[in-house]
């Protein structure tokens, strides 16, 4: 197979479409913003960027707290069938978790896990391609 029937191939077979996307998390409309790119024929993911909100644990009860956590995974692989998975950690010991699935112009299942030191939050979001 040569490489352009190879990419044809891989763009026919993906349900992403290259763009920007644009979403929120789950609080609707006002809550916190979601934004990447989908590129290379819908097969990358790339510069996902949110902020989520995670308790924090502290040396006493007392002293537990809420935080907002800027979360910002370079990359992650979509699938074929439009599926990604993502765990990205930092230098600094943070573990971001993304996953959803793409399809069309939307995001299906979008959901977000951030792990960093005595912090962790969950939410999940959707999306829709903004432009190209």
């Amino acid at each position: 197979m040569s490489l352009t029937a190879l990419a044809v191939a891989v763009a026919l077979l993906s349900s992403a479409q290259d763009g920007h996307w644009k979403g929120h998390l789950s609080g609707g409309e006002k809550a916190a913003k979601v934004t990447f790119k989908v590129a290379r024929h819908g097969s990358r993911l790339k510069d996902f960027r949110t902020t989520v909100a995670a308790f924090c644990v502290g040396p006493t009860i007392g002293t537990n707290y809420e935080a907002i956590l800027v979360v910002s995974v370079p990359q992650a692989k979509i699938k074929p069938n439009g599926r990604f998975k993502r765990t990205y950690e930092t230098d600094g010991g943070g573990r971001y978790k993304i996953s959803g699935t793409l399809r069309g112009r939307k995001v299906r299942d979008g959901s977000v896990d951030v792990d960093v030191a005595t912090c962790g939050g969950h939410d999940t979001w959707t999306a829709r391609r903004a432009s190209r």
